[in-house]
């Protein structure tokens, strides 16, 4: 358990006595996890690192159930409840006021809409703190400032990934491509600033970030030149913890609701993984040996999440490759992504890919995306919804007709938007 988090229970049982001491502090993490804080002492400029690993803690709250609810909304998963909230994750038959607008961290289902809006006004309120508290106020400014930037391009993203029109602080409804941008806006400040200060987990986390949306946004060349920096074995993650039931808020989903409690059970398309014969390692997935929540279907879950307590990946050099392989073969270079998989291939132990070749161009750039799409599926299987946004950007079928209970699949793709906010919008 990583000090972050081990100091979250420090804080919230001095949240409840109402006495916050506020200490100095080592790192920028070495601080206490913040719960309800009183308005006032925002503006201390002492709890500036309390402030920045509160924006953390938001975010990693939303991804968590971003992650797992675009897992169980795309074709990734199977339905396997008996329980109402969760089977209309599983089945899209979402409604745009239902659980994933109101739920919580904590609750049943995956809250999408409140989380990731309440990580998004926190990472720009704390930026705009931080700048008004000012270097002679706080140490390491410009890494502080850079984390929550960073924080705020990855809310963003969500957003404009995983929803079919957004609304920023009670704006206009914006379409995706628009949120998008903002997000390659605050990755681009995170990464100056990141820049300046020396932190390189943080600019290459929004590197990461920015090639994402940047591929997103059809920037081929921005989002190879941005994914290129990221070095081999960069990996950083959004934290989990599981033993305290008080920190429900803390538990990996995946886990939780697929593993443990059976809500969900991997699809039949995810298991047993091969290439050439050779099993794929990128997949790991088990049978179960018992039904799923409902009592009937069979229970098939990923070890990729054997605990409570395990981490989610947020950005990797796995994925910074996959980007360049996509973004070379739709800009004309499907060779050099035959290059990035079979690159891939070799550190998994499997044979290499050979695609089909014309005989005067090589490899046909159809082929090769096909084939980019599935690695992107195997590689982050279960990852940060890059599953769902892959058949969202490129049109690639939801599960339709009826599910393996007989019951029917609903029309839902993109997250709607939710009423209040139509009606809100100018």
């Amino acid at each position: 358990m990583t000090r972050r988090i081990e100091m979250a229970r420090t804080w919230q049982a001095l949240v409840v006595s109402g006495a916050i001491a506020l200490t100095g502090c080592d790192s920028l993490l070495d601080v206490d996890l913040p719960g309800q804080v009183p308005e006032e002492t925002l503006e201390d400029p002492g709890l500036a690192n309390t402030l920045v690993v509160g924006v953390i803690a938001d975010f990693e709250c939303a991804y968590n159930n971003y992650t797992f609810g675009s897992s169980a909304h795309s074709d990734e998963y199977l339905p396997s409840s008996g329980n109402f909230v969760q089977r209309t994750w599983s089945t899209r038959l979402i409604p745009a006021s239902d659980n994933w607008v109101t739920g919580t961290c904590e609750g049943n289902g995956f809250g999408l809409w409140t989380p990731i809006h309440t990580a998004r006004f926190q990472a720009e309120d704390v930026f705009a703190r931080l700048q008004e508290f000012g270097a002679g106020a706080v140490e390491d400014l410009d890494a502080k400032l850079a984390t929550v930037s960073a924080y705020a391009g990855y809310a963003y993203t969500l957003l404009g990934e995983g929803f079919c029109e957004v609304v920023i602080d009670a704006g206009p409804i914006m379409q995706p491509a628009a949120a998008l941008a903002v997000a390659e806006e605050r990755f681009g400040r995170a990464i100056q600033l990141a820049q300046q200060a020396g932190d390189e987990e943080v600019e290459n986390m929004a590197l990461v970030g920015r090639a994402r949306v940047q591929l997103d946004l059809e920037d081929f060349q921005g989002a190879i030149a941005d994914a290129e920096q990221v070095p081999d074995g960069y990996v950083k993650v959004a934290e989990r913890d599981g033993p305290s039931p008080s920190l429900t808020r803390l538990w990996n989903k995946g886990f939780e609701a697929f593993a443990n409690i059976g809500h969900h059970t991997v699809n039949t398309t995810f298991r047993a993984l091969e290439w050439k014969g050779t099993p794929d390692p990128r997949v790991q997935v088990e049978d179960a040996g018992r039904f799923g929540f409902d009592g009937v279907t069979p229970l098939w879950f990923t070890t990729k999440y054997p605990e409570r307590t395990t981490d989610i990946p947020l950005a990797t050099w796995e994925e910074a490759q996959l980007i360049i392989a996509e973004a070379s073969a739709r800009s004309g270079d499907p060779a050099r992504a035959v290059q990035i998989i079979n690159a891939l291939h070799t550190r998994a132990g499997l044979p290499p890919y050979d695609p089909a070749v014309d005989q005067t161009e090589g490899p046909t750039v159809d082929e090769v995306l096909n084939h980019v799409l599935q690695e992107r599926s195997r590689e982050l299987f279960q990852e940060g919804g890059h599953r769902l946004n892959d058949m969202l950007r490129h049109g690639i079928p939801f599960l339709s007709g009826l599910d393996p209970t007989g019951q029917p699949y609903g029309a839902t793709t993109c997250y709607p938007l939710p009423p209040v906010e139509q009606q809100a919008a100018p």
